[in-house]
């Protein structure tokens, strides 16, 4: 089982902190490697996803967040100009992105929900 099937099986299995750090770990080692394939954009994906998964928990920091983020937009820029912006996988990696920001969002606003209310009580 190669690391990506490894990291993914996490992430399905709920457990995005492993997921992050044997993604994150893979990343740095295929980026020289893969370049602009790719399988090297559904890395990147995938690590997003993970750090959006442990957004839920509060175990991304904002940093990491905002490195997911532009991350995932240069990975975008770079599809749009190898691919084309009609590749389904340029496409798929701009769906991410849309759902990861708003997922912070959501985040901070249930937060500031969880602390209005924890005050009333």
């Amino acid at each position: 089982m190669s690391y990506g099937s490894y990291a993914t099986s996490l992430l399905r299995a709920h457990k995005p902190k492993e997921a992050k750090i044997i993604l994150k770990k893979l990343m740095d080692k295929a980026r020289p490697k893969f370049g602009d394939h790719e399988a090297f954009f559904r890395l990147i994906e995938s690590y997003c996803l993970s750090v959006r998964n442990l957004s839920c928990d509060g175990d991304v920091t904002e940093d990491e967040f905002l490195n997911a983020s532009k991350m995932l937009e240069d990975a975008i820029r770079r599809s749009r100009r190898i691919f084309g912006a009609a590749h389904p996988q340029t496409k798929h990696m701009e769906e991410n992105l849309v759902i990861l920001q708003n997922w912070k969002i959501i985040t901070q606003v249930a937060r500031a929900n969880e602390a209005r209310m924890a005050k009333e009580k």
